[in-house]
């Protein structure tokens, strides 16, 4: 399943776990990379479920807002025992990424390309988040270059 990630993401990507296709397959794999076998999917979400109600009103300012952090949370709900999980129950990165590297202490890879975060340039962020923007800026940066992509930005407080 790897070849479904963009090729140049590949040369970041430390580990690969084969487990059940089954809609609950991103959460299997958490559980499984963190050494809780597979079947404990049901604890990730639950985990998830509870980082992003946590930190709700951080999340919204992070992923685009609070409408998209409760659509995040009502993805993790899932009625048990369900063998399998529907589509607007999958796992969807980079939205559900970040909180999945908070809640378990994820450890980047040395050089590894990040996506853009809104609150890395919000004036709404706590005072040591600001710090990220030079931290991480050359990832970000390097993330939009792998991926080609472009912004056109407007000075709205130009006359």
């Amino acid at each position: 399943m790897i070849d479904q990630l963009d090729s140049i993401t590949h040369p970041f990507i430390v580990d690969v776990v084969d487990v059940v296709a089954d809609g609950n397959c991103g959460y299997r794999c958490i559980a499984a990379l963190l050494g809780l076998g597979e079947d404990s999917w049901p604890v990730i979400r639950n985990d998830l479920y509870k980082e992003l109600n946590n930190w709700h009103d951080e999340y919204g300012r992070l992923v685009g807002g609070i409408d998209v952090v409760d659509k995040l949370k009502q993805s993790l709900l899932v009625e048990q025992p369900q063998s399998t999980a529907n589509r607007n129950k999958w796992m969807t990165l980079p939205d559900i990424g970040y909180a999945i590297a908070n809640r378990y202490n994820v450890k980047l890879q040395e050089g590894c390309p990040l996506s853009m975060v809104n609150i890395i340039s919000s004036t709404h962020c706590y005072p040591q988040a600001q710090a990220w923007s030079s931290m991480y800026s050359s990832r970000m940066q390097a993330f939009a270059q792998l991926m080609n992509v472009t912004k056109s930005y407007v000075n709205l407080s130009d006359p």
